[in-house]
Order: C-alpha cells, then sequence, then structure tokens
C-alpha cells in the first residue's frame, strides 16, 4: 500500500534481518483432548485446548522459548472460548507436552474484565515483549466478550 511504502522510507534501514523462513509439516503445538479446566464462569469442567491452538506470541527468557498461544474449547457461540496458554522450548520448534501449562495462564473470570472476555471467543494472545525498563513481560492480548473486540 501507499501508506506502508511511505513509512518504510521513513523509518531508518536495520543492519539485520528476519528469515529465511523454513515451513514444516510437524506442528510446534497441537490442541490437547486431555487438558481440563475448572471454568469459573460456566461452572463447568472443560477441556480448554479441544478446539485447537493459534495465534503464537513469544520472547526468549533464560535461553528458552517461552510461546503463549490461544487455545479454544468446544463452547460458546462460536467455535468457542479462547484462552491462553503457556509452553516452553528449548529450540523453539518443538514444544513437549511435559514443558505446558496444564491450565491456562489467562482466561476469563467474575471480575472486573468479565463483560468484556466472556460471551464472545473470549481471550486471544497478540504480542509479548520484554520492557527495557525492568525486565517483565507485557503481553498485548485481543478480550472479545461478546459485543465488541478490544485490545488490552
Amino acid at each position: 500500500t501507499v501508506a506502508s511504502s511511505q513509512a518504510n522510507t521513513n523509518m531508518k534501514e536495520e543492519a539485520w534481518t528476519l528469515g529465511p523462513f523454513e515451513a514444516s509439516l510437524s506442528p510446534a503445538l497441537e490442541g490437547s483432548q486431555d487438558t481440563v479446566f475448572d471454568c469459573p464462569l460456566s461452572g463447568h469442567r472443560i477441556f480448554w485446548e479441544a478446539s485447537g491452538v493459534s495465534s503464537p506470541a513469544a520472547a526468549v527468557r533464560q535461553g528458552e522459548v517461552h510461546m503463549l498461544y490461544g487455545a479454544s474449547d468446544f463452547n460458546g457461540q462460536q467455535r468457542g472460548v479462547s484462552r491462553v496458554g503457556l509452553a516452553v522450548s528449548q529450540d523453539g520448534v518443538t514444544f513437549p507436552q511435559a514443558k505446558r501449562s496444564p491450565r491456562p495462564v489467562l482466561y476469563p473470570d467474575a471480575d472486573d474484565f468479565q463483560s468484556l472476555e466472556w460471551g464472545g471467543s473470549g481471550l486471544t494472545p497478540g504480542s509479548v515483549v520484554e520492557s527495557p525498563l525492568d525486565g517483565s513481560y507485557v503481553m498485548a492480548y485481543t478480550a472479545n466478550g461478546g459485543e465488541t473486540s478490544r485490545l488490552e
């Protein structure tokens, strides 16, 4: 697009690039029929990764790749309610089951954000970065409560 081209000409060219990338027929991560979670809003035990995984966001911490990902169940209005899971890898390519959180690390709950996160598709990670100020990690994510979606 014209706007993209103009923006690129105004940016200082970096001395590094990303890539090239190679596709793999083996997935880095798949949904699981075995991960259960007691959902605080539905009151049911659900298979929170059963419908699949998507939207990875990764950061390197202490020499390991920590990937946040969206995982959906089969409940809800659309394909299910999405929650955020965490998987850890030594190489950034394989994420063994033993290095995955058995329950979501971020999910809709009975709190001030319930109306923004529950009733639609739930939560989807967007990106994660390490703060240059204090080394903490900040995640941007989408909250969809049914009426609207917004970035948190």
